[in-house]
């Protein structure tokens, strides 16, 4: 009897295991062949092994959000849209990005051990680096920052300030999470518009 087509069930077993990693749980074999109807022996057949599941799992969910987050960024660059900025912003800090922030700061721990994770981890992070740069210097094209900016550390804190978040305040309630929000964007358009007053109202 054949196989079933490796395009069918990849995808499956790599979001069942992401789904645990976000969750907090254990990924083992055996558990997701059997939330999928399947056998251990497929799952092995396809990833190899449970290490290699896992490392695929991770890579799931570590760039899941910089696929999404890419588009959206180079689009308000294109526009200098500080309402697109500011959206994009309340979304990162969302309630529901809450199980993958905390899955990427486990994953970050897990990669000084591993060093096939540490590698997607700094691959994931670079990527989204580069989109976060290209905002900016779109912003200073157009006559934005006027300061001379190292524009990778800038865009390094900006990357960084999420993660933070899942480590400061793992259950912020939703006033929390606007008042962070709000402060976020201050500071990003405090850099990218020149024109810009913290102490200005919100748009």
């Amino acid at each position: 009897m054949a196989r079933p087509p490796k395009e069918d069930w990849v995808p499956l077993m790599r979001a069942a295991a992401a789904r645990r990693l976000r969750e907090g749980e254990d990924v083992r074999v055996m558990d997701v062949a059997e939330e999928l109807g399947t056998s251990p022996a497929l799952v092995h057949f396809y990833f190899g092994d449970r290490r290699h599941l896992i490392e695929e799992a991770w890579r799931e969910i570590l760039w899941a959000f910089v696929d999404e987050d890419s588009e959206r960024v180079a689009e308000a660059a294109g526009r200098r849209d500080w309402d697109a900025i500011a959206a994009l912003v309340r979304d990162i800090v969302s309630e529901e990005r809450d199980a993958s922030r905390r899955a990427h700061v486990r994953a970050i721990g897990e990669g000084t051990v591993s060093p096939d994770l540490a590698a997607t981890l700094r691959e994931a992070h670079e990527a989204t680096v580069r989109n976060w740069v290209d905002l900016l210097r779109a912003s200073i094209e157009r006559g934005g920052a006027e300061t001379p900016l190292d524009l990778e550390a800038v865009c390094m804190l900006v990357v960084a300030v999420p993660l933070g978040l899942s480590a400061l305040d793992p259950e912020m309630t939703p006033e929390r999470r606007d008042a962070v929000a709000a402060a976020y964007t201050a500071m990003l358009r405090s850099v990218l518009d020149a024109g810009y007053s913290p102490h200005d109202r919100a748009d």
